[in-house]
Formats: structure tokens, C-alpha cells, sequence
């Protein structure tokens, strides 16, 4: 582990490549890739022929879905806009209940710090399965982060909340409280109901 974070801590420094053309530079950013999932420990990779990669591997990894794992990606690296990302994170715990949880409070704390996001402190605060699963979120090739699509996946988040609190007022619900307390769990299913169908 301590090698796949200096290779990620060289790779923040220099941010590029050695300078490569055509099928040259796939095959090389393709065996960065096959050496690090070596060093993870996740199984062996093999080159083939025209840079093609065949896996004979088992992937021990956590899960983490395409919203987690692109909101990890700004807080990390997205230096206009990855403080102001974490604040509505922070303030309505969107990220409770996620698998990636550990990893969204480890770096909402660094953002909201001041202080430069660094993948290896990060990682010293993670046990191995989540810093497995950072390092695999941080080498993913990525299209350009914007805040446009931080608000959208912020509202993704939102409602997956809803979503789940909802299921619970509903259990609650068939539990069949006292009146009062039926009303005011009446009342919060509408309201949730509403939110959601709104967002559709």
C-alpha cells in the first residue's frame, strides 16, 4: 500500500505522462494500470498483443457507485470548488449510510480544513479495504470535473436520502402509532413524496 500511494503522490506532483504518441501512449497508461493493480494485491494481468490487457483476477474491492466515486474525485481534486462541495455534504449528511462513508468523512474533514488534500494522510485514517477502494477511485481515467455535475450528483445523493427516510416513516407507519404520532408520520410521507416526485 505504502508503494501505490507513492506512486500516486508522484503522479500529483508531475500530473502527466511521459510524452508518448498513438498506441505507444495507451500501452503505457495501460501497464501504469496493470502495475498498480499488481501491487494491490488483486490478482495478475496480463499484456497482450496490441495493448489489449486480459485480467485473471478476483476483485476484493468494495463497491462504490458512479455518484460516490465521482463526488470522492472532486472533494480530492477539484481545487475551485471541493471546499463549497463539502459544506452541504457536511451540514445534511448526505453521505451517511453510503459504503464509501469512511472515505466521504475522512476528505470532507481535510476540505473543510483549508488545508491541501493529500491521498497519503488520507489513507493513514482508512483501513486497507477503503484505502484500496480510494486509490482504485483515484487512478480511474475521468472526464472533466465541473460543478454542474457536483449539483446533480448532490441531488442524486438527496434523494437516495429521502428515499431511504421515507421507507422508514412508511415502517413506522405499519407500526401503527398512537394518533398524533400517526399524523405527523403521515404528514412527513407526503412531504417526502412530494420532494421526490418533484426531482423526477
Amino acid at each position: 500500500m505504502q508503494a501505490i500511494e507513492a506512486v500516486f503522490d508522484r503522479r500529483q506532483r508531475r500530473r502527466v505522462l511521459a510524452p508518448k504518441k498513438g498506441a505507444d501512449l495507451v500501452i503505457a497508461q495501460r501497464r501504469i494500470v496493470i502495475k498498480v493493480e499488481q501491487m494491490r494485491g488483486h490478482g495478475v494481468r496480463e499484456m497482450g498483443e496490441g495493448g489489449h490487457v486480459l485480467e485473471r483476477c478476483r476483485d476484493f474491492s468494495r463497491t462504490a457507485k458512479p455518484v460516490e466515486r465521482r463526488l470522492i474525485r472532486m472533494l480530492a481534486e477539484a481545487e475551485s470548488f471541493r471546499q463549497e462541495l463539502a459544506q452541504p455534504l457536511q451540514t445534511a449528511n448526505l453521505y451517511h449510510g453510503l459504503e464509501t462513508e469512511k472515505i466521504f468523512a475522512a476528505l470532507i474533514v481535510a476540505n473543510l480544513s483549508g488545508q491541501p488534500v493529500n491521498a497519503t494522510d488520507l489513507a493513514t485514517v482508512l483501513d486497507e479495504r477503503d484505502r484500496r477502494l480510494l486509490f482504485e477511485i483515484l487512478f480511474e481515467e475521468i472526464s472533466e470535473l465541473t460543478w454542474e455535475e457536483a449539483e446533480s450528483c448532490l441531488e442524486a445523493l438527496q434523494n437516495k436520502q429521502a428515499e431511504r427516510e421515507l421507507a422508514d416513516v412508511q415502517r413506522s407507519i405499519e407500526a401503527n402509532p398512537p394518533g398524533p404520532e400517526l399524523r405527523t408520520l403521515l404528514e412527513r410521507k407526503q412531504e417526502l413524496m412530494r420532494r421526490l416526485v418533484a426531482t423526477r
